[in-house]
């Protein structure tokens, strides 16, 4: 597994545009990044 040194998490602004922009609804954001659920 490779891993990352200098990673840095979106922000939730940059979450919410990739929404807008994908047209998903939370639940379709919270299936692409492979959790359980799209509440926080």
């Amino acid at each position: 597994m490779h891993l990352f040194k200098n990673y840095t998490p979106p922000s939730p602004d940059d979450l919410t545009l990739l929404k807008e922009s994908l047209k998903h609804t939370g639940r379709e954001m919270a299936d692409l990044a492979g959790v359980a659920s799209n509440s926080q």
